[in-house]
C-alpha cells in the first residue's frame, strides 16, 4: 500500500546574472524553438524559464526519473491557456507519466521555477 505525496522544488535566479549574458544562456540552456520563442521578450522571462528547466531537474533527480538529463534536455512551452508547461525526452514523460506541474513567477530582481509532482511512496504494511 502507499500514499501519495506531493514533491516540490522552487529555484530561483537573479535576473540581472540573464541580462548580462542573455545570448550565452540561450545557447548554452535552451532548444532551438524556445530560443525563437522568448525573442524579444523580457530577461526576466528568459530567467523564469531557466529556473523552471533547474527545478525541474532537481525534482527528476529526486524521484529517481533523471536519466542523466540536462537543461537543454527540456523544454518550456506555454499550454493552450498559457500556464507554463514542461516537455521532456519520451523515456523520462513516461517515468513521470506526464504528470509534472509547472509555474513560473518573477519579482522585480528575481526570476522564480515551480515543478511539483504527486508519487506514490511506499510505506510498511502493518
Amino acid at each position: 500500500m502507499g500514499v501519495r505525496e506531493i514533491c516540490t522544488f522552487v529555484e530561483s535566479l537573479a535576473i540581472e546574472s540573464i541580462a548580462s549574458r542573455r545570448e550565452r544562456v540561450l545557447d548554452r540552456y535552451f532548444q532551438a524553438a524556445e530560443i525563437e520563442a522568448l525573442a524579444g521578450l523580457p530577461d526576466r522571462t528568459v530567467g523564469g524559464h531557466l529556473a523552471l528547466k533547474r527545478a525541474a531537474l532537481a525534482l527528476l533527480q529526486a524521484i529517481g526519473a533523471d536519466q542523466a538529463a540536462a537543461e537543454q534536455d527540456v523544454a518550456v512551452k506555454k499550454n493552450d491557456d498559457g500556464a507554463p508547461q514542461l516537455v521532456f525526452p519520451a523515456e523520462i514523460d513516461r517515468l513521470t507519466g506526464g504528470e509534472v506541474k509547472a509555474s513560473i513567477s518573477h519579482t522585480r530582481d528575481h526570476a522564480y521555477g515551480m515543478a511539483a509532482i504527486a508519487v506514490e511512496k511506499k510505506t510498511d504494511g502493518a
